[in-house]
């Protein structure tokens, strides 16, 4: 284990002076970061070439018996244990670690005392999910459900002083709920059950005219991870969006990498029996061009995958840190180290022919360069071939507490009312 590095944060430098003076304000500070809330966000010194665009960000843990102290966030690399140990303040329980973070980031962590530095094992992962805990001074938090373990825990989240304000995702009592309802759904052709989940809008009728639509792939976190109907509910009441009616459709067990990835069963399950079981059910819209498909990671690429060969069931991509690295029968590891390879959907849309589509795209910068890098391509390609696409990328990695926050202004780029 390495030696302690040095305090970067001012306060920690200060909160320390103290200490060494004799002074015990260790409480006092304790009460006050616990009243403003953690993490520490900090201004860099005035002569760091970096100091306008970034700040300091410090994350705080105490704990007085811990051997060591590691958060986890992908502001650290797993593989590189250094990059996530907190150092102890001397004389005190106080952990702390400090990153420089561009003012817009955004993501998730959680606190690890003494948790062992290598990797677990599948048998060890219970366990270890056990040992992580949420920041008890940070009430924002968002649900991590593992269900192959039949758990779930919270992570803490952060959000930069210039990343985006509106917290769409919040609940609002002021605010209209439309009826949000589980039902099982079996399916023949994929030959599995699932739950879905759909939304349909506050005063939702079935006079007048029909209501656009959105499907989401990976149903259950676009519930618990996403609040999607809360979501709605917001944009809806603020005019922002039309309302409509959302469909999200969980995965069955244990088939998610192989139905999301670009699988034919996939296009006859949606053509066949998703679609018509909701046009028989709810009072939406035939017009492709008022239909969103969308998904993050897998649910992304599943997403653009859909569009591409049932235009005429879907108009719009809604694609956050789509895995558009993939290709039949690669691993995500292999997409860094040989990325020319990979973006196999992406030379789909070069061969056909251009489609009525609307896309948007995001991705986070810290998700790794080869990610970016497949995603700008994908971008330059549509664009090039005739297509409107929004991008966006932000300053985070591979995580809900991002797409989270994106997902609002993500929806109203597709079919805001302005």
């Amino acid at each position: 284990m390495s030696e302690p590095q040095p305090i970067l944060s001012p306060r920690i430098r200060a909160l320390q002076a103290q200490l060494d003076a004799g002074n015990a304000p260790l409480d006092a500070f304790w009460r006050e970061v616990a009243g403003s809330g953690t993490p520490l966000f900090e201004p860099l010194p005035a002569e760091d070439p970096l100091a306008r665009s970034h700040v300091l960000l410090t994350f705080l843990y105490r704990a007085a018996d811990a051997g060591h102290v590691v958060v986890i966030s992908d502001l650290g690399q797993l593989a590189q244990p250094d990059t996530m140990l907190m150092s102890r303040l001397p004389g005190s329980d106080l952990w702390h670690k400090s990153y420089r973070v561009r003012r817009d980031a955004c993501g998730s962590y959680y606190f690890a005392p003494d948790v062992p530095l290598e990797l677990p094992s599948p048998e060890q992962l219970a366990a270890r999910l056990r040992q992580l805990r949420a920041d008890p001074l940070n009430p924002d938090t968002i649900v991590q459900p593992i269900r192959k373990l039949g758990a779930e825990f919270r992570r803490s989240v952060f959000y930069g002083p210039d990343a985006p304000t509106a917290r769409d995702w919040v609940r609002r009592p002021d605010v209209p709920a439309g009826e949000t309802s589980e039902h099982a759904f079996c399916s023949s052709i994929l030959g599995n059950q699932r739950a879905i989940w759909t939304y349909t809008p506050p005063g939702y009728t079935r006079d007048g005219d029909p209501y656009g639509l959105l499907v989401l792939f990976d149903g259950h976190d676009y519930v618990t991870q996403i609040p999607t109907p809360s979501i709605l509910d917001n944009l809806i009441a603020a005019g922002r969006i039309p309302p409509l009616v959302a469909v999200l459709v969980d995965n069955a067990e244990g088939v998610r990498d192989r139905e999301l990835t670009c699988a034919a069963p996939l296009l006859r399950f949606m053509a066949r029996e998703l679609v018509p079981w909701v046009r028989a059910r709810y009072h939406v819209s035939l017009d492709p061009a008022q239909a969103v498909i969308g998904g993050a990671s897998y649910g992304g690429l599943a997403a653009a995958w859909c569009a591409l060969h049932l235009p005429y069931l879907f108009g719009n991509v809604l694609a956050q840190s789509g895995a558009f690295w993939w290709r039949p029968g690669s691993r995500w590891e292999e997409s860094e180290t040989d990325p020319e390879e990979f973006g196999w959907l992406t030379r789909q849309y070069v061969a056909a022919p251009l489609l009525p589509l609307r896309f948007y795209l995001e991705i986070g910068l810290r998700e790794g360069s080869a990610s970016v890098g497949m995603h700008r391509h994908l971008r330059d390609v549509l664009r090039a071939r005739g297509y409107p696409v929004h991008y966006v990328e932000f300053y985070g990695g591979h995580d809900y507490a991002c797409w989270r926050m994106t997902f609002g202004a993500a929806l109203t780029a597709l079919v805001g009312t302005e």
